[in-house]
């Protein structure tokens, strides 16, 4: 009888079968609630201690490691500004050998000395110039961006003149007398935009945008200040005293816990601060459209999949100059390709935190080396693809970063990290 009453539009809707939001969080829409809430949280936490060293030391927070940081920044400039020069100088090398001026094996014995001195000449100044950790690295960091932007314009354009050659045979009848010509794309003005844009691998023709908008160029400008003063609280106020805590405590295990959550937040912000706030501000002002600067790393359910997203420019090089050239030029498989792209990956970020550091200890390629097991491991089926593969993925940087932070704490100090282990244990 109840059902033949007409009293649901005084009630509502009945109930039905439906399942908890967070029961699958794949179908839920968090983004814009999730971002505000990380965002607030991150604000509020900064001010806050800052409100708390007013109160209690008379200033907001210890400003003197900016001038640390950031000593001999004139110098600095000077160097990056060398390598403007240097990659021009380079690319004349490549222009007159496109254009066949020189011989080939001339103009590629030029780019290769041009590709060495780009190391050879920063890193010596770098001996004989007091610079900080940061800029040490940052200007390794450059280095390592100049080198890998010529040898992509290099490579490319050799396919691209190859096929385009080709084509023209073809039109032609493959006439004898035919001189390979260069393609109209290869110019300075073109050049000089693909060094001003945020991609790695070069195209003759990059998507570009109609106008600069400057609603989200002030968006990102203004994100990324905020990210940045909130990166150096969290470094002075949360992660210099627990660094010089674990130097003097006896337990490695509690200075992993107690730098998992900093470690992790500061590691979040530097992402967000350079592949968002950076890479978007460089493109708002070049018209450059192709914005994938990234992608949904942290749903990766394995590693290779979450080191595949999380830095897109660097993935992109890797895969077309390392891997998909040593399978087509070298003839070797993809299992040894992905070794090699690993191994190449692992050398140039060694040489970027050797240099930073002023000591060579193979921690992070020796890590990174590593994680090819555990990509193979996070591949089984119950791990890929499935809400556990993302939890132990999360875990696993958690727990690895502190742990390569407190290696290079300990081996930078000149305790060394096996005296630390050996006498925490014993």
């Amino acid at each position: 009888v109840t059902k033949e009453v007409e009293y649901r539009p005084r009630l509502g809707s009945p109930p039905s079968v439906r399942e908890s939001l967070l029961q699958n969080p794949n179908d839920l829409p968090l983004a814009d609630g999730t971002f505000n809430f990380i965002c607030w949280c991150l604000s509020i936490s900064a001010i806050t201690t800052c409100l708390e060293n007013y109160y209690t030391n008379g200033s907001i927070t210890n400003f003197d490691y900016i001038f640390i940081l950031l000593n001999n920044l004139h110098i600095g400039f000077l160097l990056w500004f060398s390598l403007i020069i240097g990659c021009i100088i380079i690319y004349l090398f490549c222009y007159l050998t496109f254009k066949s001026k020189i011989p080939y094996i001339l103009g590629l014995s030029l780019f290769i000395f041009g590709q060495i001195m780009l190391f050879v000449f920063p890193t010596t100044i770098l001996f004989y110039v007091d610079f900080s950790p940061l800029m040490r690295g940052a200007t390794c960091a450059q280095m390592c961006v100049h080198f890998m932007k010529m040898h992509s314009y290099w490579a490319t354009n050799w396919v691209i003149i190859d096929k385009y050659n080709t084509l023209i045979r073809q039109k032609k009848g493959n006439p004898a007398n035919y001189v390979d010509q260069c393609p109209p794309t290869v110019n300075l003005k073109n050049f000089i935009y693909f060094m001003l844009v945020p991609s790695l691998v070069y195209e003759p023709d990059f998507p570009k945008t109609d106008r600069i908008r400057w609603g989200r160029l002030c968006s990102y400008i203004v994100h990324f200040v905020a990210a940045g003063c909130i990166e150096y609280i969290l470094i002075v106020e949360y992660m210099l005293p627990l660094w010089e805590l674990s130097i003097t405590t006896n337990s490695v295990v509690r200075s992993i816990f107690l730098l998992s959550i900093p470690s992790m937040t500061l590691w979040m912000l530097n992402f967000y601060t350079v592949f968002h706030c950076i890479m978007n501000i460089i493109a708002e002002v070049t018209y450059f459209a192709d914005r994938e600067f990234y992608q949904d790393w942290w749903n990766a359910t394995s590693f290779d999949i979450w080191w595949r997203k999380w830095n897109r420019p660097v993935y992109k090089w890797t895969f077309r100059h390392i891997f998909k050239d040593s399978i087509h030029v070298m003839n070797t498989s993809k299992n040894f390709a992905t070794l090699i792209t690993f191994l190449i990956s692992a050398i140039l970020h060694e040489f970027m935190l050797s240099f930073a550091f002023w000591m060579f200890r193979p921690i992070l390629s020796s890590i990174m080396i590593f994680q090819i097991l555990i990509i193979y491991i996070t591949k089984l089926s119950m791990f890929n693809g499935t809400q556990v593969g993302n939890a132990v993925s999360w875990l696993s940087v958690f727990i690895g970063q502190p742990i390569v932070q407190l290696i290079y704490v300990y081996e930078y100090y000149g305790i060394g990290v096996w005296n630390k282990v050996s006498t925490d244990l014993f």
